[in-house]
């Protein structure tokens, strides 16, 4: 499994890709879905402009090949 956390105002977006080999960047490659999506609300005064973090989980078990994951 492959985990990202990524935290924020407004709430992030966690976008997955595979890469072909060694890329440093491939958008134009299809988004990868993933296996777990987790939103929460940091305790604020203001919890309309706290911050937001996102967590998101790919299984890599899924690939075949060799690539980078973006």
């Amino acid at each position: 499994m492959l985990h990202c956390v990524a935290a924020g105002y407004p709430a992030p977006t966690i976008n997955w890709y595979i890469c072909p080999g060694p890329e440093q960047r491939c958008s134009d490659s299809p988004n990868i879905s993933p296996v777990d999506v987790k939103t929460r609300y940091n305790d604020s005064p203001f919890p309309s402009f706290g911050k937001i973090v996102v967590e998101s989980t790919i299984d890599a078990s899924i690939f075949k090949n060799n690539g980078t994951i973006t």
